[in-house]
């Protein structure tokens, strides 16, 4: 049920899984953090503070209402999720 929440949830927020809309694509965010180890906890501050300019001009808005529990989730679910 959870995957296909935050599916849901990244789809309507800016992501699909390989193609633009006005962020990256989910498999490009996968391919991007490959091999990081700080990539969970990167993509989590990126997720809460919000952001511009690394996948385009479009501002990223923060996300100060979801909870850190359900951010880590998220990000932890990209990689199996979107790749």
């Amino acid at each position: 049920m959870r995957s296909w929440w935050w599916g849901h949830w990244i789809e309507r927020n800016s992501s699909r899984l390989s193609a633009k809309v006005v962020g990256a694509g989910l498999n490009e965010i996968v391919a991007k953090y490959k091999g990081d180890a700080d990539a969970q906890s990167d993509l989590a501050a990126k997720v809460r503070a919000g952001g511009q300019g690394v996948w385009g001009p479009v501002p990223m808005p923060p996300n100060v209402n979801l909870q850190d529990d359900d951010i880590r989730a998220l990000v932890k679910w990209i990689p199996g999720g979107a790749g």
